[in-house]
């Protein structure tokens, strides 16, 4: 996957719990009267994603909810299952149905939210140990910080 998300190969994997997640996000919406869903991600044949998704759109043309309408962010084609995805989706539920907005902001601790971070295992020595500095130092984070070890040379196995 690193190789898809982080092609100028600089990119960084952030580590959390479903539960810091879910902490961190509920305190935020609550503070601007927003709605959290937090949920895995279904993997579908691409019929029955059809099947879902043409459902969502039915009740949304009768009744238009943004709690509904956010559910359809939760499927994917099976394909992409190998990603055991987790998504939170944030809406205002008195948004209107037609119209752009500008986005929601919703403030997170990121010392509470994040455990540990790894940098792509491509990734010069020199901006792993930049990342480091800047992140450990500077920032004041806690948790590691380091390289990916994916790609790291392993002890040959001896066969007898």
């Amino acid at each position: 996957m690193w190789r898809i998300y982080s092609p100028a190969k600089l990119g960084v994997r952030i580590r959390t719990s479903r539960d810091r997640l879910t902490s961190q996000l509920k305190a935020g919406c609550q503070a601007q009267g927003l709605r959290l869903k937090l949920r895995d991600v279904q993997y579908l044949k691409e019929p029955d994603l059809n099947n879902e998704l043409e459902r969502l759109a039915d009740s949304l043309v009768q009744t238009f909810k943004p709690s509904v309408a956010a559910n359809a962010l939760f499927v994917k084609r099976l394909a992409f299952r190998h990603e055991s995805e987790v998504r939170a989706v944030i809406f205002n539920e008195a948004a209107p149905q037609v119209g752009h907005g500008s986005g929601l902001e919703v403030s997170v601790s990121p010392h509470e939210l994040i455990q540990s971070i790894l940098v792509d295992p491509r990734a010069p020595e020199p901006y792993v140990q930049a990342y480091r500095h800047y992140l450990v130092e500077k920032l004041g984070f806690k948790g590691p910080v380091q390289k990916s070890g994916l790609y790291a040379e392993r002890e040959p196995l001896e066969v007898l």
